[in-house]
């Protein structure tokens, strides 16, 4: 048995229990770190706002492949995206069937605004846990997402 908010729970913390817990904390964090009141958009849109280079373009195939998503599903956050005049869609010249994400100049503040967003959170938590727990726990983590840090 374990607690979640002054409740009691069945069975261990086991690692998907622990791994969705500490994700709605740091989603908290998140909402916490903006100068002034917290966007309106949701923190998936700023992450796939995070994707798009700040000079060119990416195609939306390869955004869905960083993000791990389907195409249509990526699709989807972008034509949102679009929608709110963030990114640019143009067809990609070397294959007129794929299209090429950009940001626009109110996309780059965005971006750049979820940026200082997101270094705010990792100070807090590297401030709450102590440097050396806080980078164990991004290796930790980037080992069980399968990427390096650089």
């Amino acid at each position: 048995m374990f607690m979640v908010n002054g409740f009691p729970v069945d069975g261990d913390a086991g690692l998907v229990q622990l791994l969705d817990l500490a994700q709605r904390e740091v989603m908290r964090s998140f909402a916490d770190a903006w100068d002034g009141p917290p966007p309106a958009m949701r923190g998936s849109r700023y992450r796939v706002l995070s994707m798009v280079p700040d000079e060119g373009a990416r195609r939306l195939t390869d955004l869905a492949s960083v993000a791990d998503m389907t195409k249509q599903a990526m699709g989807e956050f972008v034509a949102d995206l679009a929608a709110l005049g963030l990114v640019d869609l143009q067809p990609d010249p070397a294959d007129r069937r794929a299209k090429l994400v950009s940001l626009t100049p109110d996309g780059r503040r965005a971006a750049d605004a979820a940026r200082r967003a997101l270094a705010k959170v990792d100070a807090y938590w590297a401030d709450r846990l102590g440097a050396a727990e806080h980078a164990t726990l991004k290796e930790l983590l980037a080992r069980v997402a399968g990427i390096e840090l650089s």
